[in-house]
């Protein structure tokens, strides 16, 4: 029996299947309430206008050992080595600055 080719389309599926499992951001700061996180992103935004243009901030709330904390994050990046680099910047401005997965 032959086998049917793959279309464009289930290739594409594949590879939009792939990019949702491995999505990479950075971490720049895990704070106390949903408000400092904010307020940090705009510190932050206005800090370093030339990295964070065209960024969203991404707040999750986290508990840990009992506390509860908010995440500030940003993303999207290609891959890991993209995130460091971005990361490095950002601590060379003076922030701090953590690869994250999402």
């Amino acid at each position: 029996m032959a086998r049917a080719k793959p279309t464009a389309d289930s290739s594409r599926d594949h590879d939009a299947s792939k990019d949702r499992a491995h999505r990479f951001g950075v971490q720049l700061a895990a704070l106390r309430s949903e408000d400092e996180a904010r307020q940090e992103w705009e510190r932050l935004a206005h800090k370093m206008p030339d990295l964070l243009a065209g960024k969203r901030p991404a707040i999750a709330r986290t508990e840990r050992e009992g506390q509860t904390y908010w995440r500030l994050r940003t993303g999207a990046f290609a891959d890991a080595a993209e995130a460091s680099a971005f990361c490095q910047r950002v601590r060379a401005k003076g922030a701090g600055c953590t690869p994250a997965a999402f």
